[in-house]
């Protein structure tokens, strides 16, 4: 029996491909390993919540329409995007000597250091931290999974370096995913539009049309509102 694929484009995210042989269909995605949430292009596009800045104040941090979104406002695209570094730190006060640090291994804190500049070009830096406490480590969970987005959203992975884990660098600037502006319409209607929409100088490059503008004004000047022209 003669084989045929045909591939069609099923989202902007996605391809997928239907191949018929004897009756079967096939899809060319990953079906139920895929992760794609229903607002990241390719993160999962979950809210999680953490801590930011260095007063380590509550918040939540996710990715929404291609951007690293902090409290579900603002945020930053991938082209702005400069460098992470991730230290696993102890900040857990012991609870018989509270001036002392004391923590188990999944007690240490994931405190994501991220680079980047801002809308004005300037460097800046941001600091999002997953901290996990005595019988509440549920952070540490969260922590890895933001850190899987956030590598899958930067297209790299972190690696150690020294005592710290960062994404290695320099490296060629990454593509930009902002949304492209469409082609301006055009306002006005063939033939004034091969003369950027004016009038005048559709009517200097036709004599004849001109004429016949000069003996019907008023039949001219419907003619003139129809095909758009602005002068």
């Amino acid at each position: 029996m003669r084989k045929f694929c045909q591939a069609v484009a099923a989202t902007a995210s996605s391809l997928v491909a239907v191949c018929a042989l004897g009756g079967v269909i096939a899809r060319a995605d990953l079906g139920g390993a895929d992760i794609t949430g229903p607002s990241g292009d390719t993160t999962t596009g979950r809210i999680y919540e953490a801590r930011c800045g260095a007063e380590k104040v509550k918040c939540t941090v996710g990715f929404k329409d291609e951007k690293l979104i902090v409290n579900n406002e603002g945020g930053i695209y991938r082209d702005q995007f400069k460098n992470v570094i991730l230290n696993r730190e102890c900040t857990q006060r012991s609870l018989l000597l509270p001036w002392v640090t004391s923590c188990f291994a999944n007690q240490y804190d994931w405190a994501f250091t991220i680079t980047y500049t801002n809308e004005e070009g300037k460097a800046r830096s941001a600091l999002i931290t997953f901290m996990p406490r005595y019988l509440a480590t549920g952070a540490n969970d969260r922590a890895r999974e933001f850190e899987r987005d956030l590598q899958i959203w930067v297209e790299d992975v972190l690696r150690p370096i020294g005592p710290s884990i960062q994404i290695e660098g320099p490296k060629p600037a990454p593509p930009s995913r902002r949304p492209q502006p469409g082609t301006p319409a055009t306002l006005c209607k063939q033939p004034v539009a091969d003369f950027g929409c004016s009038w005048s100088k559709y009517l200097e490059a036709n004599p004849s049309v001109k004429t016949w503008v000069e003996a019907n004004p008023v039949a001219a000047e419907r003619e003139r509102l129809r095909l758009g022209a602005s002068d």
